[in-house]
């Protein structure tokens, strides 16, 4: 765990903030090189991600909310502004819901922007989940494996114990004492995350070079991701993050990904045409 890369006085430079900098740059590129391919433009690539960005954080807020919402009327501003409280799946959807948005602005087929984006998506989240290892959130569950990893109690300048979420937890359960240097050894849950979108990834842009049909490798993208989040959460212990039931809120959502990955693929598998678009169709409208 390394929560902060660089510290000046008061100024500090978070490494989740980083990480997640560092994705959004990489997927852009990645994107906008895909995009290249088929005849989409730099302007929709630019404002398709920056509508992504912002209509994702704001998913994964709200998401986060109506999962927490008994948190959210006793402390509104906390759960809004506070640091943590986010859910990937649910920026997710606000995000697809942007795009879609966007290409009917731009006059672009969704299916053929959906298959420039999955791979950037995948790609851009494996760095973000390193830096969710390095912040110490979404966190795994206690193992006694030897891969298992420990997370520190941090304290504050008065000595108060402030962190880290997976101590905090642990404590609160009774699992640590308040004079214990770690938590108990939990599965790099975060790392797993990261290495399987880096695996989707290279998957992805294998399938991207002789694509069967537009939507084909979007549709591959849910499919994949949302098999894999599904079985990881299993080994996460942040139980924050809600159940519905026996399940968390994300392996709801996963199967949902699952599905709707299924049930696209065997509609647009009906019309096995790929398509590249004019220069001058991707200029802004």
């Amino acid at each position: 765990m390394h929560p902060e890369l660089l510290r000046i006085g008061a100024v500090s430079l978070p490494s989740y903030g980083v990480l997640v900098a560092i994705g959004i740059l990489t997927g852009f590129f990645v994107a906008l090189h895909l995009a290249r391919k088929v005849g989409v433009g730099f302007d929709f690539v630019l404002d398709a991600v920056f509508w992504m960005v912002l209509s994702g954080l704001v998913g994964a807020r709200l998401t986060y909310i109506i999962v927490e919402w008994q948190a959210f009327l006793e402390d509104p501003l906390k759960t809004l502004l506070g640091s943590g409280g986010q859910v990937y799946l649910g920026g997710l959807f606000t995000a697809v819901a942007s795009l879609f948005i966007i290409c009917k602005k731009y006059t672009i087929p969704m299916r053929l922007v959906a298959d420039i984006f999955a791979p950037a998506l995948a790609l851009g989240h494996a760095f973000g989940r390193i830096g969710c290892f390095l912040a110490g959130c979404c966190y795994g569950a206690p193992t006694r494996s030897w891969f298992g990893v420990r997370f520190p109690r941090l304290l504050d300048s008065n000595g108060s114990i402030i962190g880290s979420w997976p101590f905090m937890d642990h404590l609160m359960q009774g699992l640590v004492k308040a004079d214990d240097v770690c938590s108990l050894p939990v599965y790099p849950v975060q790392l797993f995350e990261s290495a399987g979108n880096a695996i989707i990834f290279t998957t992805l842009l294998f399938v991207w070079r002789k694509r069967p049909f537009d939507g084909s490798v979007a549709c591959l993208y849910l499919v994949l991701y949302g098999g894999m989040r599904f079985f990881l959460e299993f080994l996460r212990g942040d139980a924050i993050r809600g159940f519905w039931g026996v399940l968390s809120i994300s392996q709801w959502l996963s199967l949902l990904m699952v599905a709707s990955g299924t049930l696209l693929w065997m509609r647009f598998s009906h019309d096995r045409t790929t398509q590249e678009l004019p220069c001058s169709s991707s200029s802004e409208k």
